[in-house]
């Protein structure tokens, strides 16, 4: 499985502690429309690993109520496994440091993005996340398509 990371991370959240669990609840954007550059390596076999392409994720997929639905309860690890995490793989559950709670779409600067709430419940990544980390995963997937095309003026292989 190839995982591709937005270059943005984690971004434009607020976090707090529940003083009776401790947990950290992150509220923030973890995905976003428009065109997002990845490393060949990140994408599929067939790229050069080390060249960089645009990949376009459109807005009407990003937003679509089916998408937003599968943030539900994903879980959250920290940084991006190489590997889904499922019920089967027993050696994820090393893996999960929390769950994603809420998801919803908005828009925020001319962009389309998704903001989730996570629950971290591992003491470790919540002392990194304080300490400034932004590497977290949501654990979402996606259908990438090898295609050419322009979006705003900007040339994109996938999508």
């Amino acid at each position: 499985m190839i995982t591709t990371i937005d270059k943005v991370g984690f971004s434009d959240f607020t976090k707090y502690i529940d003083e009776r669990t401790g947990y950290l609840h992150i509220k923030g954007v973890v995905a976003r429309d428009g065109i997002q550059e990845y490393l060949g390596m990140e994408l599929d076999d067939e790229a050069e690993p080390m060249t960089i392409y645009n990949v376009l994720r459109p807005a009407e997929e990003v937003i679509k109520e089916e998408s937003l639905k599968t943030y539900l309860n994903a879980p959250v690890t920290d940084n991006h496994p190489d590997r889904f995490i499922n019920v089967e793989d027993k050696s994820t559950r090393e893996l999960i440091k929390g769950l994603s709670v809420l998801a919803h779409s908005k828009q925020q600067d001319d962009t389309n993005v998704v903001e989730c709430e996570l629950v971290i419940k591992d003491d470790e990544l919540i002392q990194k996340v304080q300490n400034g980390k932004v590497e977290i995963s949501a654990g979402y997937t996606q259908n990438l398509i090898k295609e050419d095309g322009v979006y705003n003026d900007t040339p994109y292989q996938y999508k």
